[in-house]
């Protein structure tokens, strides 16, 4: 035994101990995601005022890919072969959650004059 620790002392232990050890992989990829917004929308703001330098009068902006559960489910049904794997889940080697983005996308409207 442990320190006078009978069985089920220590399985409850391990039990608050694992509790603890989620708590806190959820507040870290919580932190993580709002780091990943935050220089997502500095680099956006960025991109847009250099593409308004380099081509007057235009509008450009980075809008950041989201991730739909069950996406890649729905496009396997649909027969969605265009080659892309933006709808494909990704699992984190660690918690084994699914990636919150999938990518960026680069939208550039053109005006026909």
């Amino acid at each position: 035994m442990h320190g006078g620790m009978g069985w089920c002392d220590l399985q409850a232990e391990l039990d608050t101990s694992a509790a603890k050890i989620q708590e806190l992989v959820r507040a870290l990829d919580g932190r993580k995601d709002e780091a990943i917004e935050r220089t997502f929308k500095g680099a956006a703001k960025h991109f847009r005022e250099v593409f308004q330098e380099l081509v007057p009068g235009g509008r450009g902006e980075l809008v950041m890919q989201k991730r739909h559960p069950g996406a890649a489910a729905a496009a396997a049904d649909a027969g969605d072969d265009d080659g892309e794997d933006d709808a494909r889940p990704v699992r984190d080697a660690h918690t084994g959650v699914l990636d919150k983005y999938s990518g960026v996308k680069v939208c550039c409207p053109l005006t026909v004059l």
